[in-house]
């Protein structure tokens, strides 16, 4: 039998930032694999992608450039935070984690 895929809305593939370890097992994996950096032409571990179809990276190169939405200020934070009970925000060691795996190469 002999067939097409076609893309998901015209997306070929999902790209997060994110722990290696948590998204691997959903068959995300390194950009490096497919050829796709961050802005900076680098490979880091915490760039994670998973193509939404076979082949759909093929001959595909090129660097990971997310929206501007994710740009926000403490102020907008603060106001968005307005709208719902107070709760003391604290620093979680999970945060240094992130930042870590956003941040180290994959060479």
């Amino acid at each position: 039998m002999l067939f097409s895929v076609i893309p998901i809305m015209g997306y070929r593939a999902i790209l997060i930032l994110g722990y290696p370890y948590h998204y691997e097992p959903y068959g995300f994996l390194g950009g490096k694999k497919y050829n796709v950096s961050m802005p900076d032409g680098k490979f880091y571990k915490g760039l994670l992608v998973l193509p939404l179809y076979e082949g759909a990276l093929n001959n595909i190169s090129g660097y990971a450039e997310f929206s501007d939405i994710f740009e926000i200020n403490e102020n907008e934070v603060n106001n968005f935070d307005k709208d719902f009970p107070y709760k003391e925000k604290q620093y979680q060691k999970s945060q240094d984690k992130y930042e870590a795996s956003c941040i180290m190469l994959d060479e």
